[in-house]
């Protein structure tokens, strides 16, 4: 993905190209992400007005035990069949225009649910951001917005290396290789918030 989103090469221009491209993209992730939080926040909105009576300390319950179950997924404890479409986007876009093409390839990888979801957490992103979106619709978007803003960061990542000089790809091989730690990180991650949401449920 980091050759799509980069141009090789060295020299202002093709620094400038990379900027571009980058910036293009990253509001793209942010755009498609934020669009689908405004769903994710509008079916929450539409589930409160069903049901009025929801308190919301049972939703925040409910958050906190998926949390759990989806950390015991990271941790390989438990199996649970993948809730994806595992779509790849197709290298033709970048036919007509580069600029176009990264800027569709951030929307599409934005919005995350068309291509492969390697994370469990991304299902309570998207619980969470209904939950969100019954209370406030802004705060759904805000969700979608810095999850997209993040979802921008490994092709910054390769930009800069090949600012200075180095192969793209080695950061990617090194995300790769190191995977078993990201998933026991984000398994982590998903305790604490499960342990967080499910003790402010009991006091």
């Amino acid at each position: 993905m980091i050759f799509v989103i980069v141009p090789l090469g060295k020299g202002t221009k093709e620094v400038t190209a990379w900027a571009i491209r980058v910036i293009l993209y990253t509001l793209g992730s942010m755009l498609g992400a934020t669009l689908f939080a405004l769903l994710m926040g509008l079916i929450g909105q539409g589930l409160h007005a069903l049901l009025p009576g929801l308190a919301y300390t049972w939703v925040t319950a409910l958050l906190g035990l998926l949390a759990f179950i989806f950390a015991l997924k990271e941790l390989r404890i438990i199996h649970l069949p993948a809730l994806q479409i595992g779509w790849q986007v197709p290298a033709s876009w970048m036919k007509p225009s580069r600029a176009l093409g990264n800027t569709l390839y951030g929307i599409v990888l934005g919005a995350g649910v068309f291509t492969f979801i390697p994370f469990a957490s991304f299902y309570l992103l998207l619980l969470w951001e209904i939950s969100a979106g019954a209370v406030s619709l802004q705060a759904a978007l805000l969700l979608g917005a810095i999850y997209g803003f993040f979802r921008g960061l490994p092709a910054v990542m390769g930009g800069i290396s090949i600012i200075r000089g180095e192969y793209p790809l080695t950061i990617t091989d090194w995300l790769i290789a190191h995977l078993g730690l990201w998933h026991a990180i984000n398994a982590v991650a998903l305790l604490l918030v499960s342990g967080l949401l499910l003790g402010s449920f009991i006091l």
